[in-house]
């Protein structure tokens, strides 16, 4: 799914020299907290407690990346590529 922002698609914004780092690190951290909760809510409807504590692992995972403050802007931008990716998943999942 292509996320778009005043029109523009996600990846031109992501990819413009214009768009600041901080933007683009504000949009990382709000995807990052986004998907914790998703995954965080997904573990909660699974009855395999061993499938449970990977969800659970990979919430947490994803949740620090916020603090990794030493992420290049390529970086960034791979990750929030990656984790929409894994949001729409979860979303198309139901």
């Amino acid at each position: 799914m292509d996320h778009t922002w005043k029109g523009r698609s996600d990846k031109e914004v992501l990819y413009d020299e214009d768009t600041s780092d901080e933007v683009i690190r504000d949009v990382l951290d709000h995807t990052s907290a986004r998907l914790s909760a998703a995954l965080a809510r997904k573990a909660e409807k699974i009855e395999d407690p061993k499938a449970r504590e990977e969800i659970k692992e990979r919430s947490i995972e994803v949740w620090q990346i916020q603090n990794n403050l030493g992420l290049s802007r390529e970086q960034m931008v791979e990750k929030i590529l990656r984790m929409r990716e894994e949001l729409d998943e979860i979303k198309n999942e139901g």
